[in-house]
């Protein structure tokens, strides 16, 4: 996860935020984020659109680790997070890409 953190721009000092429930997601960055140098933010999962969203434009995480089923808490705010170079929309059109059933093989 660090090397992937740097092939996306994550500099020494930049905030990579994660909105995790008790799962690898919320566990891996702890070693990963400070292993690339950047500054990790833990986001309270019981917090809402709100409240998070000030809490990532006041941080000016650059990124956001979300769980896919936490994602809709963040919707209505989205629009409102610029400064993410990252943003979980890209996330959740990856986890429905992954959650979708195959194509049959071409012949």
């Amino acid at each position: 996860m660090a090397s992937a953190l740097t092939r996306i721009s994550i500099e020494p000092g930049d905030r990579v935020a994660v909105l995790a429930p008790n799962t690898p997601l919320a566990l891996e960055p702890h070693f990963a984020v400070p292993l690339a140098g950047a500054v990790l933010v833990m986001l309270n999962t019981r917090l809402q659109a709100a409240e998070l969203a000030w809490i990532l434009n006041h941080c000016g995480a650059k990124v956001l680790l979300a769980d896919p089923q936490l994602l809709p808490i963040l919707d209505p705010v989205m629009d409102d997070l610029k400064q993410l170079t990252s943003s979980p929309t890209t996330t959740k059109r990856c986890s429905r890409r992954a959650n979708s059933p195959s194509p049959p093989p071409s012949r």
